[in-house]
């Protein structure tokens, strides 16, 4: 009986021995998997922060204050318009890493503020239209920056641009084909920003139409500072 019970008792060792040892054993590769899975986010996260990285120095490439004309029927106002980014992404330190929700959300949160103040006279005193405006999106793709708003009494149809194409003086001989030639040299330049090879937008180009006024008229910005 004695016998029989010393052989009950090393069974029930060895056999709670076995399953501590699976459980060990599936506890490691529950945390393995468990690693797998977090290296994998944060590799999709550090993509990402690429991709935020890339987008926060387009929208720097643009942040400035910009002035020029609009030509009008009655010839040229004067405009005065300013981009500013509304949102800068948290820093990272050299060994911080982050989820991809929390990049997610800055590169949700990354956006543009722009002021626009437009007169038709000498004097900045005399402002005839303006229009302050949050949460723009520049357009990596084709450089476009459309302002638009029912806040605004004007709407303004942007573009990257410099002088290789067009100046103020040659504003009233705008053509539908320039204008064509004008946005794909856009997409040019938003390539180059957004590829690194271009530091500063020195110049933008667009339109402007008012709510009450049909005709669209257009519009040549210089950058400042």
């Amino acid at each position: 009986m004695k016998y029989l019970m010393i052989l009950n008792l090393l069974f029930l060792s060895i056999l709670f021995l076995g399953c501590k040892d699976e459980d060990q054993a599936l506890r490691e590769q529950t945390q393995k998997a468990s690693e797998g899975e977090r290296l994998e986010e944060y590799a999709t996260a550090g993509e990402r922060e690429a991709f935020l990285y890339q987008k926060y120095r387009f929208y720097k490439a643009l942040e400035g204050t910009y002035e020029g004309v609009v030509q009008t029927s009655l010839g040229q106002s004067k405009i005065h318009l300013e981009l500013s980014l509304s949102y800068s992404p948290y820093p990272l330190g050299p060994n911080q890493t982050r989820t991809l929700d929390e990049v997610t959300e800055d590169i949700n949160k990354l956006s543009m503020s722009v002021l626009v103040k437009q007169w038709n006279s000498s004097s900045e005193d005399s402002i005839s239209e303006g229009c302050a405006l949050e949460s723009v999106s520049p357009q990596r793709d084709t450089g476009k920056i459309n302002i638009v708003s029912q806040e605004c009494q004007n709407q303004y149809y942007l573009f990257l641009s410099d002088a290789t194409l067009i100046r103020a003086e040659n504003l009233a001989e705008v053509t539908p084909k320039n204008t064509a030639q004008e946005k794909a040299h856009a997409t040019e330049l938003a390539k180059a920003v957004w590829e690194g090879q271009l530091e500063t937008v020195s110049q933008l180009r667009g339109q402007t139409k008012s709510k009450n006024i049909p005709p669209n008229y257009e519009i040549l910005v210089t950058r400042i500072q």
